[in-house]
């Protein structure tokens, strides 16, 4: 076999294939659409922070040995106020050794509020809606009507609960989910 050398057309065509190509510098247009769609992202993002976060927790309890014994507070996590709070407890189940409670509702002119400021937290009077001592399982709803800042409609949210009581008969209330 000879060792022959390709033609010089062939030589030049793979050295112009190694040649790294200039990049075009981007344009105007190209960075001012790459700032929008960050800027719309961030903007989107910025948004969710003014959505209304409201949260329901207990903080201790009056009766100990009986399920509504529990004082609730409402609580705005959110960056703005909220307006018009109407709060209502609800009991959807309650069974006792010998009967059984379904659907009944309290409504009391103290669950009411005007104004509740961000980080604001408002104790809810639910205990003194109902009393037993005697209660095998409790599932109870509390519905939050109120209106967000700058928002001329109202909103309704509803936090589900169940107790549950420990072995030094006490109650402990859980959250379930909507």
């Amino acid at each position: 076999m000879a060792k022959s050398r390709p033609p010089e057309y062939i030589r030049n065509r793979r050295t112009r294939a190694r040649t790294k190509r200039k990049k075009r510098p981007l344009r105007a247009g190209e960075i001012w659409g790459a700032v929008g769609i960050g800027a719309s992202i961030l903007g989107l993002l910025g948004l969710l922070a003014f959505i209304p976060r409201i949260s329901i927790d207990s903080s201790g309890t009056v009766r100990s040995h009986d399920p509504f014994g529990t004082v609730f507070y409402l609580s705005n996590d959110s960056i703005l106020s909220i307006h018009d709070i109407s709060v209502s407890c609800g009991l959807n189940y309650l069974r006792q050794p010998e009967t059984i409670a379904e659907n009944i509702g309290y409504d009391d002119p103290s669950l009411h509020a005007r104004l509740l400021s961000p980080g604001q937290k408002m104790t809810l009077n639910c205990h003194s809606a109902f009393t037993t001592n005697i209660a095998d399982s409790v599932k109870t709803t509390i519905s939050v009507t109120y209106r967000p800042d700058f928002w001329w409609w109202t909103r309704t949210t509803a936090f589900q609960m169940e107790a549950l009581r420990s072995e030094d008969g006490s109650w402990i209330w859980k959250r379930l989910a909507n």
